[in-house]
Formats: structure tokens, sequence, C-alpha cells
């Protein structure tokens, strides 16, 4: 019932409901199961509100891309930019450089200036008011952006965003994380929990917003290495937001195929030819296939051969099977279960609004408050 209450305030009645907010702002936050950033973010709705920062590209340069997130042995600019993550500076800061690639003009089959409203809204958003840095909200698992910038020789946009306090500046995913640490640097049982709730939260208060992430995996959760020590589990950072847009809203993104790494967390409804329009549905489906590589610390592509060229169903499948038959083993039956609703897009509600209120609502309670529950541990 929390969840509900709160979409009430969306994009299409935010306007006539912005006093009514300010009222609500006054109450605990936490008790009503969002975070001060993400009330911070419903005021941004109203296009009023605030101003998207654009910075001097003059002063942007970048280091290196993030490993597991190049398409190209060399390192060189993807032709597209899903997952294109680069160390970098800007003003003499340390940054995270995020880039939005579009086709060229000669070869655009969508607006423009739906790239560039969609962008600067986006960096608004990310962008909203941090101390120091960080969030004011101890509940936000996303990097303060510092605002965005044009390359049009590039055909790219960027969004830069500062790196956390007192940690060192190159981050880890947690792609790579799976498939690198020893068994003495990995998260212990509670640390795994935690860090699959931070993610769900997250993932809880873009929906709030009316947004929908579209590139959830393991890619992009990053952590800060500790300054001489080893890395922050209990920080993880949701990043990859390239594609993401408003709920419902207009995508100009090709959906091409990427390879198994990327396409394992593609709903089978949103591969090939779709058949749906992106929604919550199925960013909650990629976060079940997250959820069974961080259980099984074991990365999804994994469960299949190194030449396997599954269909979407198969995927699904074989996905559902081994967290039935595995995670259990691992997790416990409450981690598995709520995999489980994940994976077969079980919560679903067959007359819900447009906001996805019940939707929202199930996700919360029989997943998100799930994974809480198994911080204790």
């Amino acid at each position: 019932m929390e969840v509900i209450k709160l979409t009430l305030f969306t994009r299409d009645t935010f306007s006539s409901n912005l006093s009514k907010l300010q009222d609500f702002q006054q109450k605990d936050a936490k008790a009503l199961g969002m975070s001060k950033i993400t009330m911070t973010r419903m005021f941004i709705l109203d296009s009023s509100q605030g101003e998207a920062v654009e910075l001097d590209p003059g002063l942007v340069t970048t280091v290196h891309v993030l490993q597991g997130h190049s398409n190209s042995s060399t390192g060189a600019t993807p032709p597209l930019g899903e997952g294109d993550l680069r160390n970098g500076r800007y003003n003499n800061q340390n940054v995270l450089i995020e880039y939005k690639h579009y086709p060229e003009p000669q070869q655009a089959t969508s607006n423009p200036e739906i790239v560039r409203d969609r962008v600067q809204f986006l960096s608004k958003l990310l962008g909203v008011e941090c101390r120091n840095g960080e969030p004011t909200g101890s509940n936000n698992f996303t990097l303060h952006c510092l605002g965005f910038f044009h390359e049009p020789e590039e055909s790219r946009y960027g969004l830069a965003f500062a790196l956390p306090q007192d940690r060192e500046p190159e981050p880890m995913s947690l792609h790579t994380a799976i498939g690198s640490l020893t068994r003495q640097s990995r998260p212990t049982l509670g640390q795994r929990f935690a860090i699959a709730h931070s993610i769900g939260y997250s993932l809880i208060e873009w929906f709030l917003v009316g947004w929908v992430h579209k590139s959830i995996n393991s890619k992009n959760i990053l952590f800060f290495r500790q300054e001489r020590q080893g890395l922050d589990f209990d920080s993880p950072y949701l990043c990859g937001f390239e594609y993401a847009r408003p709920s419902g809203g207009i995508s100009n993104d090709a959906l091409k195929s990427k390879g198994l790494d990327w396409d394992i967390y593609r709903h089978p409804a949103r591969r090939g030819f779709p058949t749906e329009t992106f929604g919550k549905i199925h960013d909650i489906y990629a976060f079940g296939v997250l959820l069974l590589e961080l259980g099984l610390w074991q990365l999804a592509p994994q469960l299949f051969g190194p030449t396997a060229k599954p269909t979407p169903s198969v995927i699904q499948e074989t996905l559902v099977k081994n967290a039935r038959e595995r995670l259990g083993h691992f997790m416990g039956q409450n981690y598995r279960d709520a995999v489980l609703l994940c994976l077969e897009s079980s919560l679903a509600a067959e007359l819900d609004d447009k906001r996805d209120s019940r939707l929202i609502a199930a996700f919360k309670e029989k997943v998100v408050a799930i994974l809480e529950e198994g911080r204790k541990l």
C-alpha cells in the first residue's frame, strides 16, 4: 500500500500535486518506502523544476574503458553505446563518464531532439542535491551526476558522475568480481543479500519516478575500493543509464543482438522483433538474472556452452531450472522463490493502472523485502 500511495505523484499528475508533495515531503520518507533523493527527483518531474547542467566538453578527458564495457579489444569507442563506461576527468576532478551514442544524422531513424531532451532530463534526475559528492539519502545507490555534455563529432552525449569520497577512482563491476575474486575476497552471504537489496531498492525508486532502466546486468553494478582496503561491498552503485527512459515512452534504440553476455538479461518478449513495449516487468526479469548470478556466484552465460546460441525461450528455461534446482542450496528457499518470481514474470497484475502500482507493490513485498531480511545473515 505504501508504494501505491507514492505512485500517485507521477508525471501525468505531478504539476497539480506539487503543493501536496511539499507537505508530503515533511513526513518520514523511509517509513513510506522512499528516500529523500527520490522525493527530490519527483519534484524534477515537473519540467519547470530544476535546470540541467551542461558541461564544457573541452574540459572532459577519458582515461580508459572500464573492464567489461567495451565492444572492442582495443578499448576504442564502441559503435553503439550500451555499456560504454570510462574513467575520466572533468575540470581536474576524477569522474566516471557514461556515453550515450546516437546514429549519425544521415543514418538517424529517431528524433535528435528526443535524445537530447532525454539526456538532459536524465542528468537532472541523477544530479539531485548531494552533500560532499555523496547522496544525502543513505538508501540511494546511484552516483551523483555533475551534468551532461555533447560531442557531435563523435555522435554522442556524455554524463559525468562524481566518484565516492575516500575511494580509489577505478571501480570494479559485479561481473568482473564474480569472474576474478578469490574465495577470501568474495562478499559474505549477508553482504550478497545486502547487495541484492540495495539494487532492488534503487530499482523501486527508479520505478516510482516513472522511469525504466533498460540495462540491468552485472556489468552495470559497480563497487569502489576503499583506500588501502578491499572492495566496499556495502555500497554498490547502479549505473548504465544509457537506455533509461520514461516508462511507456518512445524508444529510439535498436534492439540489436550483442551476444549472449548482453542478451541473456533480455526478457524473451523483448528479443528479436519485440512483442511488448519495454516496461518495469522487463527490468524485473533482468534483475532476476542478476540475482541468480549473485546467488550462485557464477556468470549466467557460463550456464551455456561457449559456442551455444540458445533461443530466448531456452535461455529463460535454463535460468529458471538453475534457480529452482541450485539456488536454494546457496542462498536459501526465500531467495530462490524471489528470483523465480522475477524470472517467471509472476508479479505482473492483470488489472494494474498505467503507473504499474500493483506491480511495484508486489515487487517490493515479495522480492525486495525478502532480500532485506537476508541482510541479517
